[in-house]
Formats: C-alpha cells, sequence, structure tokens
C-alpha cells in the first residue's frame, strides 16, 4: 500500500479456506500523481481460484499504463484471459483516483457498485455497466465518474460481504453493509476494514465464511494532503 499524504488506504481480506479466488491490488504513479485499485471474484475457492487469480495479477503487467482508464485496465485482462480460463469467470471492479483533483473514475465487470461515503455522512454508489470476465465474452466497459472532496471515502468489495449469511440462513444484504458503513464513518480505513470483518463474524456467529470476504477503503485527504495524518 502506497503511503502517500494525500490518501489512506487499508484493505481486509478473509478466504473462506486456506487459498481463495479474491484478489486486490494497488498502484500508484508519482509522474502523473494517479492511483488505482483493482479488486476481483473468481468463480470457485481454494486452489482453483487462486490460480485464476494468479492469472489476473499476471494480466495487470501494463496497468501503469492504463490506469487513468479503469475500462482499458479490463479491457485488458479480458483479453489476456481468453482462451485460459474455461468454465470459470472473473467479476471485477477498477478504479483510478486523480490525486490532484479528486476525480474518481470506476468501471466494471459484473462487479458490485463502489461505494462514495461523503464525509457529510450521504453514500453514493457509483456503478458503471459492463459484462463479468469469461470465455467467449467481449464487452466495452463504461465508467462513471464523480469528484472526492477532503474526507470521502471510497470502498471497494467483494460481494461475500452482502451474501454473508448468518446462522438461520438470513443473507446481510446491501442495506444492512451500507447501515455497517455509516456506523463506522467516523473511524481511519484501517479501523473501518477490520470493524466491518468483524460485524460480518458477529452476523454470521462466528462460523466460518461460505464465501471469500475482502472490502477495500481509501479516504481521500485532498490534494496537499496532511503528513500528520500517518
Amino acid at each position: 500500500i502506497p503511503i502517500i499524504a494525500e490518501a489512506f488506504t487499508a484493505f481486509s481480506y478473509r478466504p473462506m479456506m486456506d487459498l481463495g479466488g479474491d484478489f486486490v491490488d494497488i498502484i500508484y504513479n508519482p509522474e502523473g500523481r494517479k492511483l488505482g485499485f483493482f479488486v476481483c471474484d473468481v468463480s470457485g475457492h481454494g486452489v482453483a481460484g487462486a490460480l485464476i487469480s494468479s492469472m489476473v495479477k499476471m494480466s495487470l503487467g501494463g496497468w501503469r499504463e492504463t490506469v487513468s482508464n479503469p475500462s482499458d485496465t479490463l479491457k485488458e485482462i479480458n483479453r489476456s484471459l481468453q482462451g485460459k480460463i474455461e468454465n470459470h469467470f472473473v467479476t471485477a471492479g477498477a478504479c483510478s483516483v486523480d490525486l490532484a483533483t479528486g476525480r474518481v473514475a470506476y468501471a466494471s465487470a459484473g462487479h458490485p457498485a463502489m461505494i462514495v461515503l461523503r464525509c457529510s455522512g450521504e453514500i453514493e454508489l457509483l456503478n458503471a455497466r459492463g459484462k463479468l470476465i469469461a470465455e467467449g465474452i467481449d464487452s466495452d466497459y463504461e465508467e462513471n465518474e464523480t469528484l472526492l472532496t477532503e474526507g470521502d471515502v471510497i470502498i471497494l468489495y467483494t460481494d461475500g460481504i452482502t451474501e454473508c449469511m448468518d446462522e438461520n440462513n438470513r443473507m446481510l444484504g446491501e442495506d444492512f453493509f451500507l447501515d455497517i458503513i455509516r456506523k463506522n464513518r467516523s473511524l481511519t480505513p484501517h479501523e473501518m476494514s477490520s470493524s466491518i470483518i468483524n460485524e460480518l463474524v458477529d452476523f454470521n456467529g462466528g462460523k466460518d465464511f461460505d464465501d471469500d470476504v475482502t472490502i477495500l477503503v481509501m479516504q481521500y485527504r485532498g490534494p496537499g494532503g496532511d503528513s500528520e495524518f500517518y
């Protein structure tokens, strides 16, 4: 995770088995002052999911050149994985943050919307159309944009969170997830990501998760940043 004054980033990851199919990557381009986030969810679990995740990682080799345009990042991953993943599929979300202006762009390959938590407490969902990544599926990936101001937070996650089940097989759901985010909005990204995982553990009664769980949280500190934040 890059340690920079303009943004504070943290993530939490809990695979349902020793190995998992969720994957997180972060890139920082200091020349253009661009910060890129990538989260994906591979079908399957354990070794099979982890192997596909490693292919996704390798397909991000040219990410530095496409970090400003997350739709191009997803197109390149789709192109790279064709003929290699058989009956598996990947959902993914890619995000670009311009640290100088606060502009954030999001592209999705069948992935949940990115959550924008404003410093006022208001929540916005930034969605973008695009098909999941699978054999024989081609897609143009839409980008959606918004502007961050100092103190705003963005959250990327995998559906293992919203589809978490309690002991009575009731699903957490998006509304409850957003309520948890609002409850934790005064926390730092590290504290928030850890607290949300703990909430999931409480919700499911402490049993093993039924899916891999990943959450990434970034707070924008403005173009000047705040070195004291660290």
